[in-house]
């Protein structure tokens, strides 16, 4: 029995590293059929509290091995709380590597997360709610093999 407990003491912090207790915001969207209709906007409302923090904010994606492409091309605006644009982008992303084919997200089936940086060291103006809106854009009315989005928002890291 203390063998045991010596076990599950030793892989606890394992356990708890793995978690996103760090992130000030995250939710992902499981979408109907592992499918995401280009007129369907995912739209992720979020409280920013400390204004004077950057941070960054990531997209969550769960690929299935039904994904046709290579890329992800995503259009993200950033809103206020009035539904003001305050930032768009359309931002191109490799979900598998490009020699081997390889999905480069993580997981242990064969539905894979990427999570991918949209802003880096990102200032909001002022505490407040905003909204974060999703847009596929891979000319195609269906995207098929997206199991999932999502976003995650964290403190920024420093560096680069």
């Amino acid at each position: 029995v203390h063998t045991a407990n010596r076990y599950w003491i030793l892989l606890l912090p394992l356990l708890l590293g793995r978690c996103s207790c760090h992130a000030t915001y995250q939710h992902t969207r499981v979408l109907p059929a592992a499918q995401w209709p280009a007129a369907l906007l995912p739209a992720f409302q979020f409280a920013i509290q400390e204004a004077a923090q950057p941070y960054d904010v990531y997209l969550l994606m769960d690929i299935t091995p039904d994904y046709p492409f290579q890329n992800l091309h995503v259009t993200y605006y950033l809103k206020n709380y009035a539904d003001e644009v305050l930032q768009e982008a359309l931002k191109t992303y490799s979900l598998f590597d490009a020699t081997t084919g390889k999905p480069l997200g993580n997981g242990w089936g064969s539905t894979k997360r990427h999570v991918v940086k949209l802003l880096g060291n990102y200032q909001f103006a002022q505490p407040g709610t905003y909204t974060l809106q999703l847009a596929q854009f891979m000319r195609t009315a269906t995207l098929a093999g997206t199991a999932a989005v999502g976003i995650k928002i964290t403190r920024a890291t420093p560096g680069p």
